[in-house]
């Protein structure tokens, strides 16, 4: 084979990319710290759902500081509009399941079920399968 032709290397799946953006505060900091860890564990599916719900809870928080926001000045309309953004916005969040499972994980490694990792292993795959 030519150069040309030779097979390239597939390069491997990146980690989530969370270092370059500040955490901030609220949920979605909070979140963001903890798909931080579990990405710094390997485990970096449950990253990226984490950082898709941490992105889900900044948005909420955005919108909840707008409706707020339209509260203070009495624009009822425009409060009642955001909380049916906000209600929208919400499905995109992790149940609480999920979220009390990444914290397991970033808290005790893949080994946090107790039994060398095989219940956690379970939770997570049953996690993923139900819906």
């Amino acid at each position: 084979l030519s150069r040309s032709q030779a097979p390239r290397p597939v390069p491997a799946p990146a980690a989530p990319a969370l270092e370059d953006e500040e955490d901030g505060e609220g949920l979605g900091a909070e979140f963001r710290r903890l798909a931080r860890g579990l990405a710094t564990l390997g485990l970096l599916e449950e990253a990226q759902l984490c950082k898709a719900h941490s992105d889900a809870a900044r948005r909420v928080d955005a919108v909840e500081a707008k409706k707020k926001e339209a509260v203070a000045r009495e624009d009822f309309e425009a409060a009642a509009g955001l909380k049916k953004e906000i209600q929208a916005l919400s499905s995109d969040l992790a149940s609480d399941e999920a979220v009390e499972g990444w914290r397991r994980l970033a808290a005790g490694g893949p080994a946090a079920g107790g039994d060398g990792g095989l219940a956690a292993l379970g939770d997570r795959l049953s996690q993923r399968c139900s819906c």
